[in-house]
């Protein structure tokens, strides 16, 4: 009897940066994000600089997890 690929169990896999890499790459992007986007706030729109703030969260939740991604969400909405 062989093992096909339906019956193989599934493996978690890791986290590219673990929990702590995540957190920090994604509070620095959003500080990063922040610096930029200071000189341009009279010309964009609050919904311009929120949609830019999303992208270190989701950046954060793919190399974390859940728990970088909720603390990088806090910082960016203090940001704003």
């Amino acid at each position: 009897m062989s093992i096909t690929r339906q019956d193989r169990a599934v493996s978690s896999s890791r986290r590219p940066l673990g929990r702590t890499g995540g957190l920090l790459a994604g509070v620095l992007l959003i500080a990063m994000c922040a610096a930029v986007l200071v000189p341009l706030r009279a010309r964009t729109s609050t919904a311009t600089d929120a949609l830019v703030l999303v992208v270190p969260v989701v950046l954060a939740a793919w190399a974390g997890g859940r728990i970088p991604a909720l603390v990088s969400a806090v910082v960016a909405s203090m940001s704003l």
